[in-house]
């Protein structure tokens, strides 16, 4: 009697280590491009492993909450029928955090299948973006995809990862093009499309390019001016290059002189 007394006192004390460990904690809103609140959209917290540690889905007002999360990096996925898989990673949370991470769905303009109740938009509603302030406003673009117009354009199978304050794009046939957050205008960048989340678009002339990464591109949670310049005769320095569409980061070109 006398050691089964002895456990139960002390199964609480264990208990509260186990709360006291798992306190952190990630909530946010699910919405869309247009700020409407998104219901029943299916969150997930999976660990670096890919694992899924805990799931459920929003709320009518949109939100969702993941309490008492052990300390350790997660991936956040929302995922809705007919709208663009979110994926964000990762978040660190230790025993003291609360992180917020609001989450914007875009619709899918292709998916698999449409449902008779879940119809097509013809083309995205883009939200309104703002400049990028801070003097560190680089770009990151991780396992990155490009399309122009529309088509997929094949990258280098090795190219992992492109961080700058400037990146550039070659395209065989189209040249160069040098992206940036701010807006450089003695330079000759120009304002071409928006940041936001784990995508990027910007058009110039009748061409338009999308860029879509594994994990967000821009510092900060919200939509972004792009800037670009585009150098139309570019082409790689070696010959062999010049066939295929390349990706790097880039310094600051040179201002004109007068």
């Amino acid at each position: 009697m006398r050691f089964i007394s002895v456990l139960f006192c002390l199964l609480p004390v264990s208990l509260a280590a186990s709360n006291e460990a798992g306190a952190g904690t990630i909530s946010g809103t699910v919405r869309d491009l247009s700020g409407a609140a998104i219901t029943g959209a299916a969150v997930e917290v999976k660990n670096p492993q890919g694992r899924t540690v805990s799931s459920t889905v929003s709320a009518s007002t949109g939100d969702y909450k993941f309490p008492q999360l052990p300390a350790g990096n997660y991936a956040i996925t929302v995922k809705m029928k007919g709208m663009k898989t979110y994926a964000h990673a990762y978040l660190a949370v230790d025993k003291a955090t609360v992180i917020h991470e609001d989450v914007t769905l875009e619709v899918d303009d292709a998916p698999a299948s449409v449902l008779p109740d879940n119809p097509p938009i013809s083309a995205p509603v883009r939200p309104p973006s703002k400049d990028f302030y801070a003097e560190d406003g680089e770009l990151e673009l991780t396992g990155p995809s490009l399309s122009l117009n529309g088509e997929t354009v094949d990258l280098p199978r090795d190219l992992v990862s492109v961080k700058g304050n400037i990146v550039w794009i070659y395209v065989p046939g189209h040249g160069r093009y040098r992206l940036s957050l701010k807006p450089h205008a003695d330079l000759g960048f120009s304002l071409a499309g928006q940041v936001g989340g784990t995508s990027m678009w910007f058009r110039l002339g009748n061409e338009e390019i999308q860029i879509d990464a594994d994990e967000r591109i821009a510092p900060g949670s919200a939509t972004y001016n792009l800037y670009a310049l585009h150098q139309s005769d570019w082409l790689p320095p070696k010959e062999n290059d010049s066939v295929r569409a390349l990706m790097g980061p880039a310094a600051a070109p040179p201002v004109p002189s007068n």
